[in-house]
């Protein structure tokens, strides 16, 4: 969640003693957008080292019409974007033939900033999706391992996009909740590139459309594990046009062939202000390979800013990848001001603990947490 900075000026913390009086520099905000992963489809061909196709027919539910292939016809780049083309044709038994396309195993992010500019096709029946799947599917099949979509548009309705988020447990018992964004102005999204984006933290996850904020999720469920569940694991991205399905549903005399989805880019952004602990010395924020003073006032700041405690069974992990867990200094399975006075005394009684590496010591009942061993 962004909170803007705000100051803790002057305010004591219980137990330091001498140190009562801490004086916190004005808090960041909570995103400092690095740019990690993106294709900018600048090349002569869809690079397959970040790419994948998904071929076939009748296996993605929906009762969709088309048949997703590989070729040439279905996707390439032109003028420097992707194009995802669906067209009118007899093909594997099907009338219609389109493109998948995902970033499976080529490119996967627990956490960040998504933004994809695009332009999309249009007419009824036509039902192009920006999307997110979980990679490894640890909570079980669709939908409790849970799915984002940026954005979706049925296409006799171009001015108007969907945003939502799948969860809970096995079909029927899931749950599908979100919003939508319509221009009200200027072109509509099949007449003209526009900017979707999705920030997706551990608590929160919001929807931007040209830089607009068109809307804010907090609350979700796993049948599985406790919350943030299912959003607390790596998700990869899909692009995709569907011809037909129970939504949409079928084309009719008024739907042109060919319709494309053109992308300009895709750009993945990691949040630059929260450290990544794994391999690095644990609690160590500001990653300058020493625990100091600064190392407990940023861990007090980083507290203030809504880091969740305490910490469940399972991993909690950091929008860079690292566990959570490595800055329970105490060993107490929370992270709160008791570890910024811990590290404190620590500290000032000499000396500081050895590098974590891939070390550590699990917590009982919890084989998937742990705690630094120095901590205990």
């Amino acid at each position: 969640m962004c909170r803007m900075g705000f100051t803790r000026r002057g305010e004591s913390i219980p137990g330091l003693g001498s140190l009562a009086v801490v004086l916190l520099a004005p808090l960041v905000p909570a995103q400092n957008w690095r740019l990690v992963w993106s294709d900018e489809f600048d090349g002569p061909s869809i690079d397959r080292t970040k790419w994948q196709h998904q071929t076939g027919a009748g296996v993605w539910g929906n009762n969709e019409l088309e048949y997703y292939t590989d070729r040439p016809e279905n996707s390439f780049i032109r003028d420097g974007a992707l194009v995802i083309r669906a067209n009118r044709e007899s093909y594997g038994g099907r009338e219609y033939t389109s493109a998948r396309l995902r970033t499976s195993k080529r490119g996967d992010w627990l956490y960040g900033r998504f933004e994809i500019r695009a332009k999309l096709p249009r007419g009824k029946g036509i039902w192009p999706a920006i999307w997110m799947l979980p990679t490894d599917w640890e909570y079980g099949g669709w939908p409790q391992s849970g799915e984002i979509d940026i954005i979706e548009l049925l296409g006799d309705k171009p001015s108007k996009v969907y945003h939502s988020l799948h969860y809970g447990g096995k079909s029927p018992d899931n749950v599908a909740s979100g919003g939508s964004y319509t221009i009200t102005a200027g072109p509509d999204f099949a007449q003209a590139f526009h900017t979707f984006a999705l920030e997706w933290e551990p608590e929160e996850i919001r929807w931007y459309v040209d830089g607009r904020h068109t809307l804010t999720k907090t609350s979700w469920y796993s049948a599985k594990a406790p919350f943030p569940a299912p959003f607390d694991r790596r998700f990869h991205l899909l692009l995709n046009v569907a011809v037909g399905g129970n939504w949409p549903g079928s084309p009719d005399a008024t739907t042109v062939f060919p319709q494309t989805m053109e992308v300009d880019y895709v750009r993945v952004y990691e949040d630059a202000g929260v450290p990544a602990a794994g391999g690095q010395l644990p609690s160590d924020m500001n990653q300058d390979g020493a625990l100091d003073i600064a190392d407990a006032i940023g861990l007090v700041q980083w507290l203030f800013t809504g880091l969740p405690s305490p910490l469940p069974c399972g991993h909690l992990f950091l929008p860079s990848g690292g566990n959570m867990d490595l800055l329970d200094a105490n060993g107490d399975r929370k992270i709160d001001l008791a570890d910024a006075i811990w590290l404190l005394s620590y500290i000032f009684a000499g000396g500081a603990p050895p590098a974590l590496g891939t070390g550590c010591v699990p917590i009982a009942g919890c084989p998937e947490v742990c705690s630094p061993p120095w901590g205990r």
